[in-house]
């Protein structure tokens, strides 16, 4: 996952990429490398972690020694993974994720890309989801 400055000396540099190469690279960059990682992680923080096969935005929702417990977000509304709405204005409109993920500190803290700037809507899905598990479980 390079980024942008990466990407842009690359094609400089072998101008012999085809068209659907040069999208790929498009496609490939990520904020690393424009955001300075934070010392620390914390509830609310996101990183871009790739979930199947797609680097997707992720909101650290413990901090723990040496790890984090994280959800995903996602646009789709009409899947089963899907658990609560959030409205973001970094991030748009979409649903938190059912699922739980973990990651080690070192890896969330490098993918840092953002902060989640709705928390009344971060509350309401770690309710919503200590609901779902205690139902499960």
């Amino acid at each position: 996952m390079p980024d942008k400055r990466t990407v842009v000396k690359s094609i400089e540099v072998n101008k012999t990429y085809t068209g659907g190469q040069v999208m790929s690279l498009v496609d490939s960059i990520t904020v690393r490398g424009t955001i300075n990682p934070p010392n620390s992680l914390k509830r609310g923080d996101v990183y871009l972690s790739n979930l199947g096969g797609k680097d997707r935005p992720t909101v650290v929702i413990k901090v723990m020694k040496g790890c984090v417990i994280a959800t995903s977000l996602t646009s789709e509304s009409d899947s089963c993974f899907t658990l609560t709405p959030y409205k973001s204005r970094f991030f748009g409109e979409g649903f938190f994720s059912k699922s739980l993920t973990t990651a080690t500190l070192e890896y969330a803290t490098e993918n840092f890309c953002s902060v989640f700037d709705s928390p009344a809507d971060l509350n309401k899905a770690c309710k919503a989801l200590k609901e779902f598990y205690k139902d499960i479980l």
